[in-house]
């Protein structure tokens, strides 16, 4: 390639695109970690609800 072209090598073009897999799959990584953490709380908060439910039935009964 002579001096006058400008542009990017393969190295470099590979070099970008596995930094990019990298941090995309890091990324990917937190999200699901974070869907996880979210569903995990929204089951224990129902079981939470239903356990007062019931406490509260036994209490009137």
């Amino acid at each position: 390639m002579s001096s006058s072209q400008k542009g990017f090598t393969l190295i470099e073009m590979i070099i970008v695109i596995v930094a990019v897999g990298i941090i995309g799959s890091m990324a990917a990584t937190m999200l699901f970690q974070g869907a996880d953490i979210f569903v995990k709380e929204t089951n224990r908060q129902g079981f939470v609800s239903e356990a007062r439910s019931a406490f509260w039935r036994l209490m009137r009964d």
